[in-house]
This record gives structure tokens, C-alpha cells and sequence, in this order.
């Protein structure tokens, strides 16, 4: 599966997913993608460019490698969670080529349970894709600091 982005900015993941068997390859490649994502987005701050990481997270351990990799630079985390309902929702109506094809509810679960007080969790489930931009925009400095 690769990223999207400006070129170079690819992403690939290995034979096994995020919730794949066997686990420890799961976490293994997890952990790869963690570390191919801070080296740039490091890269980037330190230019005084402020980096977007657009990837779900799956676990409080990844989320920590990544924060820690970026320390001492400030660090936000801003999740856009509308409740499970609505993702099922938004993903059934996107194009075939764009929804995601399997359920994410026990990622979601996990997430929400092991991160959900870190960073700013937008419920984002009565707005616009430009009404959370803005927001983010707007209240991320006072509200996803961690």
C-alpha cells in the first residue's frame, strides 16, 4: 500500500497489515512505518516547515516511538473522530478504489482506549472535511499539544 503525497513520500507497508499474523511482524512492520514517518517529518521541522503525519496511529507504543523521535520539537496530535457509526458511514459512500476494506472498528477501539487523552480527539461527525480543517487550524495550538 503506498502514501500519498509529493513524490518520494512513499510509503510501503509489508506483507503483513497492522492487524496481521503473525503479530510480531504486524508490530515489527508498524514499527518500520513509525520510523520511516518521523525521519521527514523531524526533517521538516527542523527547516521550520510545520509537517502533517496524515496516518492513523494504531497503538499508544507507536504513538510514543513517533513523539519521542520528534522531541524536543513541539509536538500536536489532532484525531478526527467522528463515533464508529459515522466512519462506517463516510466509508461505504466514498469510491469503490477509496474506501477501506476491512473493519477498523478494533483499531478504532484500541486507539480510543489507548490514546484517547493524548492530543485533541475532534468529534468530527457534523462537519465539513473544510469545517475540520479550519478547526484544526484554529484551536490545534491550544488544544492538541502533548
Amino acid at each position: 500500500m503506498g502514501g500519498r503525497g509529493p513524490a518520494g513520500a512513499r510509503l510501503v507497508q509489508g506483507r503483513v497489515g497492522f492487524l496481521g499474523e503473525p503479530a510480531e511482524e504486524s508490530r515489527r512492520q508498524a514499527r518500520l512505518c513509525a520510523r520511516d514517518m518521523r525521519a521527514p517529518a523531524g526533517n521538516f521541522a527542523d527547516d521550520g516547515v510545520a509537517p502533517v503525519v496524515g496516518y492513523a496511529i494504531g497503538d499508544r507504543a507507536a504513538f510514543d516511538f513517533v513523539v519521542g523521535a520528534l522531541r524536543p520539537r513541539p509536538v500536536m496530535s489532532v484525531v478526527p473522530a467522528p463515533p464508529l457509526a459515522m466512519c462506517r458511514q463516510r466509508n461505504a459512500a466514498r469510491p469503490v478504489r477509496e474506501r477501506v476494506h476491512f473493519d477498523f472498528a478494533p483499531q478504532y477501539r484500541v486507539m480510543r482506549e489507548q490514546s484517547g487523552g493524548v492530543g485533541w480527539w475532534l468529534d468530527s461527525a457534523a462537519l465539513t472535511p473544510e469545517e475540520t480543517a479550519a478547526a484544526i487550524a484554529a484551536h490545534a495550538p491550544d488544544r492538541a499539544v502533548v
